[in-house]
């Protein structure tokens, strides 16, 4: 559309023969279509500022995601080991046990000593 200016100045040179009130009502509406347009012009600045905000909080959550999957794997790896170092003390308790029947002074003292280590570590 031409600037709102340019096209009320036209018809105020053009007037003759056009009564004044369709001249008004046409200066009127001339002036509520420019209106509207400032109003489509906020609203496409207002969407696309909301378009961007999306898509930098689209951004932010892939990132999110990838960094809780990345710790979940760790957490899980790190669980995995724990229950493969508590087997391995609780057979290693089993195994002293078993020994210390055997055992005598010197060794059972050692072996004694091993096994008030793994009960410890063990949270026993």
């Amino acid at each position: 559309m031409r600037d709102i200016n340019e096209v009320l100045h036209r018809l105020a040179v053009t007037r003759s023969g056009c009564p004044t009130f369709v001249l008004d009502e046409l200066e009127r509406l001339y002036g509520e279509v420019y209106s509207l347009q400032q109003q489509v012009n906020g609203l496409n600045e207002e969407s696309l500022a909301n378009f961007q905000t999306a898509a930098e909080r689209g951004r932010a959550i892939a990132r999110l995601s990838a960094d809780l999957d990345t710790s979940v794997s760790s957490q899980i790896d790190m669980t995995d080991k724990a229950y493969r170092y508590q087997k391995a003390l609780e057979e290693a308790k089993t195994a002293i046990q078993k020994n210390l029947a055997f055992a005598n002074g010197k060794d059972e003292q050692a072996l004694l000593s091993a096994f008030n280590h793994i009960n410890k570590a063990l949270g026993e």
